[in-house]
């Protein structure tokens, strides 16, 4: 399998940005929180993952990141090529707030309000509970709330099997940075149906009189919009092949160039903390 992923690569460089590239579109895997395959020596921070590789090949269904970096990381080591995984953890927050994603294969995501304006609203919702949930293959990029994130790297550099990136036009528009859950709707340009379904669950939640003032558009807020005003919010998927730390940092994580919204909104620092797993021992 990693030679045919691999087929056409001439450097190390190249296999690895196939191999990454291969496991997202061919392997058929959905992303899942924790599938409960990784064991870490000593519990963390660790140099040696045990990974129980034939659960994973057995369900051939759903896989966590730690997987996913497992995985391209032995098919790299079979073309020669020595790797590592890269576990991200923050420091000075509570959890990674990812900007948009789109993680690997469909699955239930969830929309987050701002952790500041849920405390000020003072419902029984915490920051980390969803506001919203919608069910798989419904909308392709969502923000994650992660307590860890595992990738690998590669002489210096990190790939990422298990996500891409927006690298859209609609991630240098400032409204976004008001309110995640209002920028992705919009980003979406979601149908009437979809708007309403939202709407209720939030009035429930924050009460009515909490909800946002529009953003401009022709048709207004969420209703179906000109094709014109919905392309200028249109995500694009930008494969993580190769990346310095710090570049995958700051466009991983929500706010990351904008240290005061981060704080005034509730969402703490963006710095993370980069641990690496250098030994991976596979169980059957």
């Amino acid at each position: 399998m990693a030679t045919s992923w691999a087929s056409g690569a001439t450097n190390g460089r190249q296999a690895m940005e196939a191999l990454t590239r291969a496991f997202y579109e061919r392997s058929g895997y959905d992303y899942q929180g924790d599938t409960g395959t990784n064991t870490f020596i000593p519990s963390w921070p660790s140099s040696r993952n045990r990974w129980r590789f034939s659960e994973v090949l057995d369900n051939h269904k759903r896989v966590e990141c730690s997987d996913a970096s497992n995985f391209v990381r032995a098919m790299a080591a079979t073309l020669g090529l020595s790797s590592v995984g890269l576990r991200i953890e923050p420091v000075g927050s509570d959890a990674l707030w990812t900007s948009y994603i789109q993680a690997i294969g469909p699955f239930e995501s969830a929309m987050y309000a701002p952790p500041e304006f849920v405390r000020s609203v003072e419902t029984d919702y915490s920051p980390e509970d969803p506001i919203f949930l919608t069910g798989p293959d419904e909308h392709g990029f969502v923000q994650i709330r992660w307590n860890m994130h595992e990738t690998l790297e590669w002489e210096g550099c990190v790939f990422d099997p298990t996500l891409r990136l927006d690298s859209g036009p609609a991630t240098t528009i400032p409204q976004k940075n008001l309110n995640p859950i209002f920028y992705y709707l919009n980003q979406r340009n979601l149908p009437e149906s979809d708007w309403l379904r939202f709407v209720r669950t939030f009035d429930i939640v924050f009460g009515r009189q909490h909800r946002p003032r529009p953003l401009t558009g022709p048709n207004g807020f969420f209703a179906q919009t000109s094709p014109d005003y919905a392309q200028s919010f249109l995500a694009r998927a930008e494969p993580v092949l190769g990346v310095t730390r710090e570049q995958y940092r700051r466009r991983l994580l929500y706010l990351s160039d904008d240290s005061a919204l981060r704080n005034r909104l509730g969402y703490g620092s963006s710095n993370v903390s980069f641990d690496v797993v250098q030994d991976l021992v596979l169980i059957r």
